[in-house]
């Protein structure tokens, strides 16, 4: 597919996704180590954006996202989508939902199925749609993002990008309201990732579901953006966020433009200051 010819008045606008972090801290084992993750972190997400996270590793970029997933408590603060509560005071941990779906860093496709019966298993278990239905449905998204030829296929028999690409139209298959990524492209080579940029951006373009995207890849975090939000080292709070104006669609050409090299220049001093204090910490606790 040309992205690039794609009429963006035909895009669906997203009514759904907003995610509202507000004051938000999580404390590990309060009665013994007391470890602090995430300190008081704020941060408002808009229906159909994509917000990219960026900050030193062990930051506490994941621990947010497990709370918005619902696979960790927080221990004060509130997290709503859509204006409705999933954590807070009252309810330290949020209920799981196929409205939230994760993709993680490692792949979670089930190898003795097919590609297609891997995306078609979400509805089907949850009722949704019968095994008929399901398989059609799978089927006619996977073509869609480009994995038409390679249906029948076991992840096994196609490259580790194909199988992420599966992953993703699996996530999809439920209409979720908010996709989280947690470094979902982070082992690929530089060729395989720009190319799962591009899927990426192809199936975004389609559902302009929300996007919660934690990276270490400056470059990816502004190429797939609509902003960039940099986190403090440990523990986690929002230090600055960069809105990405380069118009979608988007294709390599910008990795060269002015606009993206400034925005690279700018989110990388925002965290290689972070990183540096992250560094120093380290050596105070060992010294």
């Amino acid at each position: 597919m040309n992205r690039a010819a794609m009429n963006p008045e035909q895009n669906p606008v997203q009514t759904k996704g907003a995610i509202s972090i507000r004051n938000v801290t999580k404390i590990y084992d309060p009665e013994g180590v007391n470890v602090m993750a995430v300190d008081d972190c704020t941060l408002e997400i808009q229906p159909g954006e994509v917000c990219m996270v960026v900050g030193p590793s062990g930051c506490g970029k994941t621990t947010l996202l497990n709370a918005i997933a619902g696979f960790h408590s927080v221990t004060m603060g509130e997290i709503y989508l859509d204006g409705e509560l999933l954590c807070g005071p009252s309810k330290p941990k949020a209920d799981q939902g196929a409205d939230r779906v994760v993709v993680f860093q490692n792949g979670a496709l089930f190898p003795w199925k097919t590609l297609t019966d891997n995306v078609a298993y979400g509805p089907y278990v949850q009722g949704k749609l019968g095994k008929a239905e399901s398989r059609q449905k799978a089927r006619h998204m996977l073509a869609e993002a480009g994995l038409g030829d390679f249906l029948e296929k076991f992840p096994g028999e196609v490259s580790s990008g194909m199988a992420r690409r599966a992953e993703i139209v699996r996530a999809l298959i439920n209409d979720p309201k908010v996709l989280l990524l947690d470094e979902p492209y982070r082992a690929m080579d530089e060729l395989t990732k720009s190319i799962m940029h591009e899927a990426l951006l192809e199936m975004y373009d389609r559902t302009r579901v929300t996007l919660f995207f934690i990276t270490h890849d400056l470059e990816e975090a502004i190429f797939l953006g609509d902003r960039v939000v940099v986190m403090t080292t440990r523990p986690c709070k929002t230090k600055k966020i960069l809105n990405v104006t380069i118009p979608r669609p988007r294709d390599y050409r910008v990795l060269s433009s002015d606009a993206f090299r400034q925005l690279v220049d700018e989110t990388n001093e925002a965290v290689h200051e972070e990183a540096l204090k992250a560094f120093e910490a380290g050596e105070r606790e060992m010294a």
